[in-house]
């Protein structure tokens, strides 16, 4: 375990976090584009520099896709969010925890996947589970879905190394961003024929 391993797994454990507790878009938005940046830097240390540059670029894709759906001011500010910042932050602290040192010891006896790539996986796939079940609106539900995808794709990449299955992944991230700035402008579109 290196000094950089242990600062992009904390790195990466505060991109996720940011995600649910961010004080607005602004901030979530820029806590996924970390997670993203070190979801890169974590695969270009485990040997995989190919699927480091296209998660990089299908992360940065598909968080630009989403600034540029919010970058109306009245949009960045977030929904009624689901319980108070306290119980947020212990309940990312939980679940960081308790999926990180699950996701490190099960991804390690299973695949054999290094320490980084194993702990991160398994701790944005909590968090990004745990920011599913507290998001209030289409761009909660579609960042934290973006987190919870990264958790997967951190520990898949390093087994599967494929160009057809990197493609496939980046499609599928951009994809997925484009839908939740489809569902945002819809629902701002009907918000403003209501109103």
């Amino acid at each position: 375990m290196t000094l950089a391993q242990i600062g992009l797994f904390l790195l990466g454990c505060s991109g996720g976090a940011m995600v649910i507790l961010g004080r607005d878009r602004r901030w979530r938005l820029g806590g996924l584009a970390g997670a993203f940046a070190v979801q890169a830097g974590a695969l270009w240390l485990a040997g995989a520099p190919v699927a480091a540059a296209t998660r990089l670029i299908a992360g940065w894709i598909g968080c630009g896709v989403l600034g540029l759906t919010v970058k109306q001011e009245a949009r960045w500010a977030p929904a009624q969010e689901q319980g108070g910042a306290g119980f947020r932050i212990l309940a990312v602290l939980l679940v960081g925890a308790a999926a990180g040192g699950l996701g490190a010891a099960g991804w390690d006896s299973i695949a054999q996947i290094a320490w980084p790539q194993g702990a991160l996986s398994g701790v944005w796939l909590g968090i990004g589970m745990l920011g599913l079940g507290l998001a209030s609106d289409a761009f909660d539900a579609g960042t934290s879905l973006l987190v919870c995808m990264a958790g997967f794709e951190a520990a898949y990449t390093v087994m599967e190394t494929s160009l057809a299955l990197l493609a496939l992944l980046a499609a599928l991230q951009i994809g997925m961003a484009l839908v939740v700035a489809y569902m945002l402008d819809a629902a701002e579109r009907a918000r403003g024929e209501a109103g």
